[in-house]
């Protein structure tokens, strides 16, 4: 509905080609696609998702509760992922996208779906993940060069 009020503003597409200063071709992608590539049962992956929620509410109010004693941010939901089943769909992701990426012909491959912040090259291919903003506090920026970098935003206390 948000695209359709913005009607012109601004495009939407599923998968986007960037060409770097450098010339190198990325493919960018929510990396949703490729969801049905892991076998999952339908069970649980819904269980996943009522975990995920439960978490990342769960999230929220101890970083309240954290902000309110002039704590930092500290990314628990981020955490609990990374040391599950995470890792395993993780690895299944890179894999296909790689494949997807040898038989287009493109250099690397952007995405955020599984919002686990990753900038590296394997095999030769440039691999990224933006991470997010809620999480991670994450994103992805190109130089002028055209190399990438990956920037994490660690909150700070502001005296008040």
């Amino acid at each position: 509905m948000l695209a359709q009020m913005l009607q012109g503003q601004f495009e939407v597409h599923r998968e986007w080609v960037h060409r770097t200063a450098r010339g190198e071709r990325l493919l960018v992608l929510h990396g949703d696609q490729l969801d049905g590539v892991v076998p999952c049962p339908r069970w649980l992956t819904r269980l996943g998702d009522v975990l995920h929620d439960a978490t990342v509410m769960v999230s929220h109010r101890v970083n309240n509760l954290r902000r309110a004693l002039g704590k930092p941010y500290w990314p628990l939901a981020e955490r609990i992922k990374l040391s599950i089943a995470q890792r395993a769909l993780h690895r299944a992701l890179r894999t296909t996208r790689r494949r997807q990426r040898a038989r287009q012909g493109y250099d690397g491959v952007v995405c955020g779906h599984i919002h686990r912040a990753n900038l590296r090259r394997i095999e030769g291919t440039l691999y990224a993940n933006t991470g997010d903003w809620v999480e991670s506090c994450s994103a992805l920026i190109e130089s002028e060069r055209g190399e990438l970098q990956l920037l994490r935003w660690r909150t700070r206390r502001t005296p008040g």
